[in-house]
C-alpha cells in the first residue's frame, strides 16, 4: 500500500498538486515492506556521504535496530571509493545492510497502475 501512496504522491507532483519537497519526503520504518522493491541509496564512500542508487528487494528487518533492514541486491553496481579510489561493487544477489531513511520506492518494480490512477484520483478530488 505504501508504494501506491507513494506513486499517488509523484502523480501529485507530476501534476503539481504537491511540492518537491512533499514528494521526497523519507519512508518511515513501518513503511517499508518486507519483500518490497526500493532503490536503496548506497554507501560508496567510508563515512558515507558519498552514495549510489541501487535497485533492492528488502529481506528483513533488524531484531535489535527497527530503522535497519538487511536488502538483496537487484542488480550490479560499480563505484569508486571517493578517498581510496578503489573500485568497488554492489554484487546482485548479495545481501547488505542499510537504514529505512536511504530507501525510496521503486514503483516500477511493484506497480499496479489502475490501483494508482485510482489513488491519486481520489488525492485530486479532496
Amino acid at each position: 500500500m505504501s508504494n501506491l501512496i507513494n506513486e499517488a504522491k509523484r502523480m501529485q507532483h507530476l501534476a503539481g498538486i504537491i511540492t518537491e519537497s512533499q514528494l521526497n519526503e523519507e519512508l518511515k520504518a513501518e513503511d517499508i515492506k518486507i519483500g518490497g522493491f526500493y532503490v536503496a541509496q548506497m554507501p560508496t564512500s567510508n563515512d558515507g556521504q558519498e552514495r549510489i542508487d541501487v535497485k533492492v528487494r528488502v529481506l528483513a528487518q533488524d531484531k535489535n535496530d527497527a530503522e535497519s533492514f538487511t536488502v538483496e541486491a537487484l542488480e550490479d553496481k560499480d563505484y569508486v571509493n571517493p578517498v581510496s579510489k578503489q573500485q568497488n561493487r554492489y554484487k546482485k544477489g548479495d545481501h547488505y545492510n542499510t537504514q529505512a531513511k536511504f530507501l525510496k520506492p521503486d514503483v516500477r518494480e511493484s506497480l499496479d497502475i489502475e490501483e494508482v490512477v485510482n489513488e491519486a484520483l481520489k488525492a485530486v478530488r479532496k
